[in-house]
């Protein structure tokens, strides 16, 4: 447990600064927080333990914020996790290099990919995976479905749209809201479902079908983007019945997904952790496990605070609990009345009536919207074959 500590308190520090100098921090703000009195010894330790103590600290932390957000754990009735990924990028040593490999044409630094699920009820990491710059999200998002309770409703953008992926979270009890693209084709009019009406979908592709795996029966909900008023939204859920889940509970729902994003830039920005410090591929994994760690750990704290305060946990404030946490590392002699700076670590209260930051320079990439999917009727041959499987 003392390593575990001496890692989240690594994760508080200064971005900038090497790993040995976070270590030496964080062994002055508390001095049993490690077991080794040299960051050498203190990653010996961790090379000797594993990741063990990591995911028991995460399945304690996924405990306890289901105690401290209390109703605030479900959104319109719904336990909702929204799911997204992100890469780091890694210093270019040849171990590095080596284990993680080169990304982009440009034969770009190594990178770390993660696969992150955030609850939407309190704003924090729920569970997350980590691997290679070119791993899989949709592979990384089944391996974390056990970690979710039953019935969780999954909320993610147009990446996630495969027919085996939503088959598997379906299948297992859960639901799920996704963004449609225009890689997608719906069907229309299959009649494989006893209950149907304009919103009915099926998604139901050739290889499925050349498989022998049934049609998923989808709900189609159609909005407008909150950037582009001309431009249009279509968003698939499991939730069939619009009394369980209303269209505007859906188009809200997949709106504060955008969460997960900004809790990516608070990893990158606020924290400084958009590049790692760690020069071996060994401790790669341990900086980015303690810094998920500590970024949960840090937002536990300050949401069991604001609830206790009676606001809502999802006005905490990164920024505002970090400089907090900072100060204390820097005076770990002074006592703090920690229940009043945490309540008071929250968003500002009023709302921005114009763009502050410049329009320049903007981020290279593909920006271009998902589309709409290609919508059209089930063929007399699709419908024949249907009718092999049970309805639904």
């Amino acid at each position: 447990m003392r390593l575990v500590t001496a890692l989240i308190l690594m994760a508080w520090g200064d971005g900038a600064a090497a790993l040995v100098d976070r270590f030496a921090a964080a062994r002055a703000t508390w001095a049993g927080s490690a077991t080794a009195c040299t960051y050498q010894g203190f990653i010996k330790a961790w090379l000797r333990l594993g990741l063990g103590p990591v995911r028991a600290v995460a399945a304690s932390l996924r405990r306890q914020m289901v105690q401290v957000a209390g109703e605030h754990a479900r959104r319109f009735g719904f336990f909702v996790l929204a799911v997204d990924g992100s890469r780091f990028a890694l210093p270019r040593t040849a171990g590095n290099q080596r284990v993680f490999g080169r990304h982009g044409k440009d034969n770009g630094p190594p990178q770390l990919g993660v696969t992150m699920l955030w609850q939407m009820g309190v704003g924090l990491p729920w569970a997350w995976r980590i691997g290679r710059g070119d791993a899989g999200e949709r592979g990384q998002l089944r391996q974390m479905l056990d970690d979710t309770p039953a019935a969780t409703l999954i909320v993610a953008d147009a990446g996630f749209t495969g027919y085996d992926l939503l088959r598997t979270i379906i299948d297992s009890g859960r639901h799920v809201l996704v963004r449609a693209s225009k890689a997608l084709t719906l069907l229309r009019d299959l009649g494989h479902a006893e209950q149907v009406d304009e919103q009915t979908v099926y998604l139901w592709p050739s290889h499925a079908q050349r498989h022998r795996q049934p049609p998923l029966v989808l709900r189609l909900v159609t909005t407008r983007s909150t950037g582009d008023r001309r431009r249009k939204v279509y968003l698939l859920t499991s939730v069939r019945d619009p009394g369980v889940l209303s269209d505007e509970q859906v188009c809200t729902l997949y709106r504060m997904r955008w969460g997960v994003e900004l809790c990516y830039r608070a990893l990158k920005q606020t924290l400084d952790r958009r590049t790692l410090r760690a020069h071996a591929p060994a401790t790669v994994l341990f900086e980015m496990h303690g810094l998920l760690l500590g970024l949960t750990l840090l937002g536990l704290m300050s949401v069991r605070a604001i609830t206790a305060a009676g606001h809502d946990p999802l006005s905490w404030s990164l920024a505002a609990t970090l400089r907090a946490a900072r100060r204390a590392m820097h005076q770990p002699h002074q006592r703090f009345d920690w229940p009043t700076l945490l309540a008071d670590a929250r968003h500002d209260p009023y709302a921005r009536r114009r763009k502050t930051r410049q329009h320049w320079p903007r981020k290279k990439g593909d920006s271009s919207p998902p589309g709409r999917p290609h919508i059209r009727q089930a063929t007399l041959q699709e419908v024949h074959s249907s009718m092999q499987y049970q309805p639904v």
